[in-house]
């Protein structure tokens, strides 16, 4: 790594992350209760499965610099691309449960209610939030050269992606509703 600052970062990622998520989780579903917003109150959960995933950085981590020993001598490296399996897994397991969710809630709904101006303002924290995450993960990935950083790293730009279209479709609600 080129920076003294850069072991450090990729040493306490996984931490970073899992404070994020735990306070993202429970803005998000305060607000999301609060206000009415069914896309913040999913974005809870989201939170929720990416503290799990941060918990799967940390121990990949944290096992794959462990140096060689007699048991494995080629390093404990291999530990992070099992720990992206399981990553990849947790992100199948929590589509089909936000397809269910999603099917139920569309099915279920008598009246459209747009959500409250505060569930805006808590997207637009959330989109911060991603695009800090994102900068730092990629950075921790390339210094480190650590498989399951990268992917956390992609995950969080794809999180921001669909975080901006969640903000653009509450302000329009909002904006419709204000009418």
């Amino acid at each position: 790594m080129r920076y003294e600052s850069c072991v450090f970062c990729s040493k306490y990622v996984g931490w970073f992350g899992l404070a994020g998520n735990l306070a993202l989780f429970l803005m998000n579903l305060f607000v999301g209760l609060v206000s009415g917003s069914q896309a913040l109150v999913v974005g809870a959960m989201y939170s929720l499965k990416d503290m799990t995933t941060s918990i799967f950085v940390i121990v990949g981590v944290n096992f794959g610099r462990k140096p060689l020993d007699r048991e494995h001598p080629y390093g404990h490296g291999k530990i992070e691309f099992i720990m992206s399996l399981v990553f990849g897994l947790v992100l199948i397991v929590l589509a089909l449960f936000l397809l269910y969710h999603a099917a139920h809630t569309i099915l279920a709904m008598h009246q459209n209610v747009a959500p409250r101006l505060i569930a805006v303002w808590a997207a637009f924290v959330s989109v911060m939030a991603y695009v800090y995450g994102f900068y730092y993960t990629t950075c921790v990935a390339i210094e480190s050269n650590s498989p399951i950083v990268r992917m956390m790293a992609q995950h969080h730009q794809r999180y921001l992606q669909q975080r901006l279209l969640v903000e653009q479709s509450l302000l329009l609600q909002h904006m419709q509703a204000v009418r």
